[in-house]
């Protein structure tokens, strides 16, 4: 079983540290646990402003389960796809009925 006993991250390598107090970047960013001993080494930065957004939404009201597969989609996209799935088997039926494959390679047609 792995313990974690000290999750805080303390070690800044040392490159980074001297960057910074030599003044060949302009600043420095990586992740850094802010403790009291590193305070004063290190210039952390502080929020301006701490924001907690709630969204407050109703309550969904009960469904049936019976009726439950139906309220992913609208009333009019029901319909539709009820439409495409009708008229799929008349169409086939024309297309395979009336094709001129059957004359053209001379295989009599059946049915």
């Amino acid at each position: 079983s792995l313990e974690v006993t000290n999750i805080a991250t303390n070690s800044i390598p040392t490159e980074f540290i001297d960057m910074i107090r030599n003044k060949s970047v302009a600043f420095g960013a990586c992740a850094f646990t802010v403790t009291e001993d590193n305070k004063h080494l290190i210039n952390f930065t502080s929020p301006i402003s701490i924001q907690t957004y709630t969204f407050l939404v109703a309550r969904p009201k009960e469904l049936s389960r019976a009726l439950l597969f139906i309220s992913p989609f609208t009333g009019d996209t029901w319909l539709c796809l009820s439409a495409a799935i009708i008229s799929m088997g008349p169409i086939l039926y024309y297309i395979h009925r009336f094709s001129p494959v059957y004359e053209y390679k001379g295989i009599p047609m059946k049915g």
